[in-house]
Formats: C-alpha cells, sequence, structure tokens
C-alpha cells in the first residue's frame, strides 16, 4: 500500500520505495517520533478551527476507510483523518469538511512555510479522495510566525493551493503505475547520486553508499557536492592531490597538509592566543526548545527558548561546575537570566562552542529582560568560540571536513565519549526536554529525563575543558 509519504519516498528513489515496502522493519526505518508528536500537537490545535468534526478511529485501515465512508453517507460534515484507499494508494486527510455540496481537503503543517512536498503529497491525496467524493478545494494550514502567546487565533495561515496542484494530479496516476510496476520485480540496481540527499537524506544512506577514505575529496571542508561531482570528473579523488586553487581557505589548506602528513597540524599562533586567555574562564552551554505551538506570553512558533546551562569554570587550575535546569511549564526566561548572569559575572573569559547560537538565545533573553539589556555586551565582549580557535589553528585527518564537538572530541579527547549517555546530542536533548516539561509521564520517568539531560549538558561543558586544556598542551609543543 503506498502512502503520501511512500510516494514521495518513489519519487526520490526507487530502491528507497522498495525497501521501504519490502522491509519495513529495518532498523533504518525507525519512526521519527518527535516529529510525529509534534505533527499531532500543531494538528489538534487544527481541529479546532473546525468544531463539531468527527474523528475517524478503527483497528485497521480497512476499518478507517469504512468508518469514513459510512460517516460520509450518513451526512457528516466535518471529519478527522479521513481515510480512503484507491487500489492501493492510501491517504488520511487531516479535515474533510463540506462546502456546499462539495468537499474540501485542508492539512495542517507544522512548517512556517508551504514547502514543495506539501504540492506533491496534497496533489497525491487529491487523486486519491475524488475516486470517492467531490473536492472542490485544497487548503494547507501553517504556522504563523507572527503569532504571539497567549493569543493563539491567528496560529495558522490557510492558503488555497488547489491551482498548483495541476500538473501533479496529471502526472500521480502515471508514478503510482510506475511504482506498482517496480514494486512487483526484484530490488532495482540504483547508484548512489544526488538522489541520496535530496530532498532529504536517505534512511538507507549507509547502506547504499561505503565508508569513505579520509582524504577524500568530499571530506574537504565546506565543499559542495557539485564542485565534488566536477572534481571526480577532471580525474582527483583524495585532497592531498588537489592543486593549491582548489584550496580556496586558510582551513582547506590546513586540511591537506595534515592530510599528506597523516598527523595533526598546529598553527603557531595557538600559542599566543591560548596565553591570551584571562582566567576565570567560563565554559558555557545552553539547551533550549523550540516548540512548534508557543507555551509563554510573547513567544511565537519556533522560537528558541532556553530552559537549561551548564558552566564549569576554571581558575587556576581548579574546576568548579554549576547548572540549571527548568522543572515546570513556568515560564523560564526571567529565572535562567538572573542565573546566568550571576554565574558568568566573575569570568574573563566566556566559552561557548559555535557562539552564534548561544549568543542569538542570550540576546533574545536580555531582550525579554529589558532591564538586564546593557548587560549583553559585556558578555558578548568576553566571549571566545572554542570551535572558531579550532578551525582556525588545528586539523587532524580523522576530523574528516567536520568541526562539531562529536567529531573532535573523539580525537583529541579519546578518553571523554557520549556513547555510554541516554541522550547524545542535541536534537534528543530537544526532544527530552520538551517531553520531560510538557508531556503526561509519570514521576519516575520524568526524574529519569531530568538525570540524563543534566548528565549530558554536564559533559558537553566538561568536553570543552578537556579540549581547551589539550589545546593548552598542544600549544606548547
Amino acid at each position: 500500500m503506498i502512502s503520501k509519504t511512500k510516494f514521495l519516498r518513489g519519487l526520490q528513489c526507487h530502491k528507497l520505495l522498495w525497501l521501504d515496502i519490502n522491509e519495513p522493519n529495518s532498523p533504518e526505518l525507525k519512526t521519527d517520533t518527535y516529529e510525529q508528536l509534534r505533527g499531532r500537537e500543531v494538528g489538534d490545535h487544527a481541529r479546532s478551527y473546525f468544531p463539531g468534526g468527527i474523528l475517524i478511529q478503527g483497528e485497521t485501515k480497512t476499518e478507517r476507510v469504512q468508518n469514513t465512508l459510512d460517516a460520509i453517507s450518513h451526512g457528516a460534515s466535518i471529519l478527522f483523518e479521513a481515510a480512503f484507499d484507491y487500489q492501493g494508494s492510501y491517504c488520511q486527510v487531516d479535515v474533510l469538511h463540506k462546502d456546499g455540496e462539495d468537499f474540501v481537503i485542508t492539512e495542517a503543517k507544522s512548517a512556517l512555510s508551504i514547502k514543495d512536498e506539501n504540492i506533491i503529497d496534497s496533489a497525491f491525496q487529491l487523486y486519491v479522495v475524488r475516486q470517492f467524493i467531490p473536492v472542490c478545494r485544497v487548503e494547507l494550514m501553517f504556522l504563523n510566525k507572527e503569532c504571539q502567546y497567549p493569543n493563539l487565533t491567528n496560529l495558522f495561515s490557510i492558503e488555497d493551493i488547489t491551482d498548483q496542484l495541476t500538473n501533479w494530479l496529471d502526472s500521480t496516476p502515471n508514478y503510482l503505475d510506475i511504482f506498482h510496476k517496480m514494486l512487483s520485480e526484484p530490488m532495482p540496481d540504483i547508484k548512489p547520486g544526488d538522489q541520496c540527499e535530496k530532498p532529504y537524506q536517505c534512511p538507507f544512506y549507509d547502506r547504499c553508499n561505503p565508508k569513505i577514505s579520509t582524504s577524500h575529496i568530499s571530506n574537504l571542508y565546506r565543499i559542495r557536492k557539485d564542485k565534488v561531482n566536477k572534481l571526480i570528473k577532471e580525474g582527483y579523488s583524495s585532497i592531498e592531490d588537489l592543486p593549491l586553487i582548489h584550496l580556496s581557505s586558510d582551513i582547506n589548506k590546513r586540511q591537506a597538509k595534515s592530510i599528506k602528513e597523516n598527523k595533526l597540524f598546529i598553527e603557531p599562533s595557538l600559542k599566543d592566543l591560548i596565553q591570551s586567555l584571562a582566567e576565570p574562564i567560563a565554559f558555557f552551554d545552553l539547551e533550549a526548545i523550540t516548540p512548534p505551538v508557543p507555551k509563554w506570553n510573547g513567544t511565537s512558533p519556533y522560537q528558541k527558548i532556553p530552559v537549561q546551562f551548564s558552566c564549569h569554570t576554571l581558575e587556576n587550575g581548579n574546576l568548579s561546575h554549576s547548572e540549571w535546569l527548568l522543572d515546570s511549564k513556568r515560564d523560564p526566561r526571567k529565572e535562567i537570566l538572573d542565573k546566568i548572569i550571576n554565574v558568568l559575572k566573575n569570568s574573563k573569559t566566556i566559552m561557548f562552542y559555535y557562539a552564534p547560537f548561544e549568543l542569538s538565545v542570550l540576546k533574545d533573553l536580555f531582550d525579554f529582560n529589558i532591564e538586564h539589556s546593557i548587560e549583553f555586551n559585556s558578555i558578548k565582549n568576553k566571549v571566545i568560540d572554542l570551535l572558531q580557535v579550532i578551525q582556525n589553528h588545528i586539523y587532524h585527518p580523522d576530523f574528516e571536513g567536520s568541526f562539531s564537538i562529536k567529531k573532535v572530541l573523539p580525537v583529541l579527547v579519546p578518553e571523554l565519549s557520549y556513547k555510554d549517555l541516554e541522550i547524545k546530542d542535541g536534537l534528543q536533548a530537544t526532544i527530552q526536554l520538551e517531553k520531560y516539561l510538557f508531556d503526561k509521564i509519570s514521576k519516575e520517568e520524568k526524574n529519569k529525563i531530568r538525570s540524563n539531560a543534566l548528565e549530558y549538558n554536564k559533559l558537553d561543558t566538561l568536553a570543552m575543558v578537556k579540549l581547551f586544556l589539550k589545546l593548552k598542551e598542544l600549544s606548547l609543543c
């Protein structure tokens, strides 16, 4: 059975659709529960625009389809999750409602704008639904970035996209015929290419794309995919073989030298930079959530709201640690800023890893707490971006063209690792923090998430300390 998601996957790559259908339990197809939960929350708010609607339910798709047709035959005018199946093509409509004698399909999206794939999957839905009932219009509801809590009456913008569906509506049955024929045959032999990453990275990417060497030109820092393809056509495959003209930045040159010599490359200027940093040094990291439906006064969809921080402070060889994590649904913005100002006030150097993120969140925080706005520049003027320090002064072949802390740490400080943590990266942290704050979960699960989040954030700043001390050691070599 082909759903709108599978239809989009078939357009991206036949092999992807074939694997999706024939290997549904593959670990690569693990469901993104985070996006599902966000979509469900947005969908619930969208339904409030259509009072009196009937939610279609059923244990199986067949039951849901039958319940939909029964509700329509009994005169229902507003249906949520109406289900239709036409010759193996299946869809569920967020909101199906009547306009005169015809119906309108309204789909709610948890995005801030309409995307190309929204047009394609809406055409798929329209094609399927029109096999059963007359549909006069298709609308998309998407989040309105101008909306501010507590007034959620304008949470959505609504746009009629019917006229934009014509081309895809005409071609949908042809694509379905192609997909069904392909699915009846052995797995197609499709070579890796642009389709592996566009419009989304394929869940089977690692299966189809063998691991490349650290010196492969695709690992050149910030190289574009089209440039990689062009260089391969010109006969280049390794960074160490590239002429100087293709090494456009100092980082690229440093990378090529490191790979040629197969060792860590250190710029002599690292020593002066390290020695110029005054103590106490605060190693600081924020964790923010980005709820699609705003929760606190004046906030908008997907606005970054900090709910946690960790700070290690280094002075005269002594290391201390401070942390804070919101423990309820209350607005954290005044409380967390007071804590941040207090923990950073005596530091002469403040170190972030990727400072633009931290500074943007802090700027919003200070703008909200206008009585503290003058203190923002005091913090900003003390900031050193550890990411840039590493980017501009060292390179190791095992960085593989990346300077993320998850890539750099195992190379420079191999004894420190995230692998045994329950939360291993920032996305997982966001997921767990939103669950911790807003989901109805047991006290035991809440305490577990809190402990995991604190452990993760603490390791983030400890990792920065260890990286800094390693850089200090290397600068003396």
